[in-house]
C-alpha cells in the first residue's frame, strides 16, 4: 500500500487547492500529499525555533519588569 494512501489530509488543506464553483481539487492527491508532507515537516521543525523565541522574550520580560 502506498504511503500517499494513509497520509490523513485534512480538508482544509484539500480545499487550498480547489478552484471556485469546483468540487475536485486542481493538483493530483499525489502533489497534494506531498505538499501536505512539506508542510508538515516545516512546521515540526519550526517548532523549536518558536519555543526558545517564546521562551527568551518572557525571559527578558521578567528580567525588564
Amino acid at each position: 500500500m502506498s504511503d500517499y494512501n494513509q497520509i490523513d489530509i485534512p480538508a482544509s488543506f484539500i480545499a487550498l487547492f480547489v478552484a471556485p464553483y469546483r468540487q475536485k481539487p486542481s493538483e493530483s492527491r499525489h502533489v497534494v500529499a506531498d505538499r501536505y508532507e512539506l508542510c508538515e515537516d516545516m512546521a515540526t521543525m519550526l517548532t523549536e525555533t518558536a519555543k526558545n523565541m517564546l521562551f527568551s522574550l518572557c525571559e527578558w520580560l521578567s528580567i525588564s519588569a
